[in-house]
């Protein structure tokens, strides 16, 4: 009897206190739906060639937008940021276009032509002129043109037992 006792002396405390435990979650569930329910790009560039192509020998950096979101997203524009802060705009012939989710979109320049450029990463910009960028592909361009040695990995420690 002590229990229902309480409940009923205490009923509009217990109330809020419910109501503020439902309201809590409910706002806490709103932030997680508007966090997952947008569009999320992540930018890959990369060193390649093409195959059976008349491209056949010329090496490529290729840039990759991918949507992992879950909502769809226009990409406007695609280039590269060098080190003094100009871009390289790339060609555009399938851009603007819309990337649904769980979708990819491919550009390539020649290796060749950044030689002499310093550049620090690869980017794609949407419609609303928001700017997604990959990791920085600086080391991975001097690497490639000898202007920095690639880091050996190092030999896996030797390790025995104590006799």
């Amino acid at each position: 009897m002590e229990i229902l006792d309480f409940i009923t002396r205490n009923y509009i405390i217990i109330l809020a206190i419910y109501g503020s435990i439902i309201s809590t979650l409910g706002i806490i569930l709103s932030i997680y739906n508007y966090n997952r329910d947008k569009a999320k790009i992540k930018v890959n560039a990369s060193i390649g060639l093409f195959s059976g192509t008349s491209e056949d020998g010329k090496v490529f950096l290729f840039i990759k937008a991918i949507n992992s979101g879950r909502r769809p997203i226009t990409l406007s524009s695609v280039g590269i940021r060098t080190s003094d802060g100009g871009n390289i705009l790339m060609r555009k012939i399938s851009l603007p276009m819309e990337l649904s989710e769980g979708k990819s979109h491919n550009e390539w320049i020649e290796l060749e032509k950044l030689r002499e450029i310093s550049c620090e990463f690869a980017w794609y910009r949407d419609e609303t002129d928001k700017l997604y960028k990959s990791k920085n592909i600086k080391n991975m361009l001097d690497v490639y043109f000898g202007r920095r040695k690639k880091r050996k990995k190092s030999k896996p420690l030797d390790i025995r037992p104590l006799e």
